[in-house]
């Protein structure tokens, strides 16, 4: 695998993607782009397209932005959270889940 798309990779997957978060996402592959002296634009929905070198042959990432999660809502207690659904994740599959905490975006 190309080293440039590992590091890639790297830069995007530990970042958080909630619904109506995707900012962080945003901003990483701006900065990617900046760093290059590449291009990015954004269509009307909001989707980024980065061009490098001739439009018949290069690398093409496509990626949802965003993915169901959980935000906290409100701290019950020391020990207990209330979280909020993000996007559509069935109540069933995350009911007494392990959950990871986010208090700063990675990197």
């Amino acid at each position: 695998m190309p080293e440039a798309f590992i590091d890639i990779v790297r830069r995007l997957l530990p970042l958080p993607t909630a619904p109506y978060h995707e900012h962080h996402v945003i901003e990483e592959v701006r900065r990617f782009a900046s760093q290059r002296s590449l291009s990015v634009e954004a269509d009307e929905f909001g989707n980024l397209s980065l061009s490098v070198g001739a439009p018949t042959s290069g690398l093409c990432l496509t990626a949802h932005l965003d993915h169901p999660a959980l935000g906290i809502a409100r701290r019950e207690s020391t020990r207990d959270i209330l979280f909020e659904k993000l996007g559509g994740v069935p109540t069933n599959l995350i009911r007494d889940a392990r959950v990871l905490l986010y208090d700063t975006v990675p990197g």
